[in-house]
């Protein structure tokens, strides 16, 4: 996928954080994507949702925020009323890349992990993944960092800074 592919496509950031929402909305407008859409926390961002006057393609979703943790939300869009909500893809993104955590998210159903902070190339690459392929497995990724005693031995592979 090059830009001209990301010019149909509307993505929304959730994140507490000003500075990261106005930093990924910048590079996701530079690399091509055509509407970029941003909310604060949870709720707000289920808030946009149910009222979006556009369909979202994929949304960047932080687990750490006040009022409703990227958890609560992602729980509520996989179990959402409306069906093209449920299986919308989602990219965690965090500051802390703790294995639990991690996990936990794949079982709710994610296509993909960004570590703060974040490049252009690893952003991009994993929007075209994100896009491209099925949410993450979640027995495959717990298979391959726990021990035969079910003790997780090593992390995910996160992306981040490259």
């Amino acid at each position: 996928m090059d830009k001209h592919h990301f010019k149909n496509f509307s993505m929304m950031i959730v994140d507490d954080e000003t500075f990261v929402r106005s930093l990924i909305s910048r590079v996701l407008l530079e690399i091509g994507v055509g509407r970029v859409q941003q909310a604060k926390n949870g709720k707000e961002a289920l808030d946009e949702l149910s009222k979006r006057a556009f369909p979202i393609d994929l949304i960047i979703l932080d687990l750490e925020m006040p009022e409703m943790n990227g958890f609560e939300c992602l729980h509520h869009i996989r179990n959402s009323s409306n069906p093209a909500d449920r299986h919308i893809p989602v990219i965690v993104l965090t500051g802390h890349s703790g294995r639990r955590q991690l996990l936990a998210a794949a079982d709710l159903g994610i296509h993909g992990f960004l570590a703060k902070p974040i490049s252009r190339n690893t952003l991009e690459k994993q929007l075209v993944k994100a896009l491209t392929s099925p949410p993450i497995d979640p027995k495959l990724l717990r298979a391959e960092h726990e021990t035969p005693e079910g003790n997780i031995h090593k992390p995910p592979v996160i992306e981040g800074k490259s």
